[in-house]
């Protein structure tokens, strides 16, 4: 049964999904797309012999419609007589319109639902795992895993396993399996009644290529947040001897503002210790940006950051405080795994006066080791 892109959903676990934006995806096409090029694109993908049972049922309905509407034509002034009372008038014409149960002006069969809904469910990779509720009238799609092979996607030729286990217990494997590891990789395995083998995937064209690296998705931080920043720094760069320091910058969700913080610190020439803050005892507070002074020394993040750190995060680095141009370095990333940043791309440098000040209140918040 045909199912037309416009104005039809899926409703499935929980989430509601446009029909639409998944036959956008089964032929890689964006919202940019015209949606009557996708049309076409579909069309194409409709499997040979569907196609022709689809045309040739329509062609059926046009044949009969065109009947109903010659047969109006040619009774249309026609009149009857009651044979009682001697009345003449107009005979009363049923129009039947024979139109087959099943045929619908669509542009997707079920199972291109199903093979593009797979890239996000990989149940919907087995079709007799999935059973349909068709509600016509409000347009909308209702499937429910029934039984099946679960947590595989396949094209015909390629199948993802999540688990090793899966691909070995799976009784009808594909030319190629792509199992994944818990390395964070993905393994091509091919296998035939002489052997098996088992290597790194190189290219999956099924899958799209996402943008490695840092993307901030908020506003820019204010700049004055860093020119506070590098003038706390360079107050106890310029003792003797110079320690280390460190601010926070977070994010309040509810409240969609960033703010700066000093919080409370133990430092040391090359150390500097902070309590937990008070402020994220809110829980639409978190710490976005962690920054401390290296003082005299480069911006080089050491040993020690590296192994602290971890967080959904980004940290910086400032030094060289005792020269005219300072050194300051930037890193987005989690689990050990960093992108470097610029100061540009996290700051708002626009209409900032650069200055030597900063909250005196900071001074209480730090303790000399």
């Amino acid at each position: 049964m045909p199912i037309p892109v416009q104005g039809w959903t899926i409703h499935y676990a929980t989430h509601t999904f446009e029909v639409e934006r998944y036959a956008r995806q089964l032929v890689d096409m964006g919202d940019e797309t015209p949606l009557e090029k996708v049309k076409e694109a579909l069309w194409t993908k409709v499997p040979e012999d569907v196609r022709a049972d689809i045309l040739k049922a329509r062609e059926k309905q046009e044949n009969s419609n065109d009947k109903v509407q010659s047969e109006t034509v040619e009774e249309e002034d026609n009149l009857d007589i009651d044979e009682d009372s001697g009345e003449v008038r107009e005979k009363n014409i049923a129009k039947k319109e024979k139109k087959p149960e099943d045929l619908y002006d669509g542009d997707m069969t079920i199972a291109m639902i199903e093979q593009a809904f797979a890239y996000d469910y990989f149940e919907f990779a087995s079709s007799e795992a999935i059973s349909w509720r068709v509600d016509r009238e409000n347009k909308r799609l209702f499937p429910a895993v029934t039984n099946g092979k679960w947590g595989a996607y396949s094209t015909g030729t390629r199948r993802l396993y999540w688990k090793w286990q899966d691909y070995l217990k799976d009784t009808d494997k594909p030319p190629i399996g792509v199992v994944a590891g818990r390395q964070g990789r993905l393994f091509d395995v091919r296998e035939d009644d002489f052997m098996r083998i088992v290597a790194p995937s190189q290219l999956i064209r099924e899958l799209d290529i996402p943008p490695e690296g840092f993307h901030l998705n908020l506003d820019k931080i204010p700049g004055e947040f860093l020119v506070q920043t590098v003038a706390f720094f360079k107050h106890f760069a310029q003792q003797e001897p110079p320690v280390e320091a460190a601010v926070y910058i977070t994010w309040n969700k509810e409240k969609h503002s960033y703010a700066l913080h000093c919080p409370r610190q133990r430092v040391s020439l090359a150390e500097v210790r902070a309590d937990f803050p008070h402020f994220l005892d809110d829980p639409d507070t978190r710490i976005v940006v962690y920054i401390h002074s290296h003082h005299l020394w480069p911006a080089d993040f050491s040993g020690q950051d590296d192994a602290n750190d971890k967080a959904f995060a980004v940290y910086g680095v400032i030094g060289r405080l005792n020269l005219p141009m300072i050194d300051m370095r930037f890193r987005a990333g989690f689990n050990g795994q960093h992108y470097e940043v610029s100061a540009k791309e996290l700051f708002d440098f626009s209409d900032v006066t650069y200055s030597d000040q900063f909250p005196l209140e900071w001074l209480a918040c730090v303790e000399r080791e």
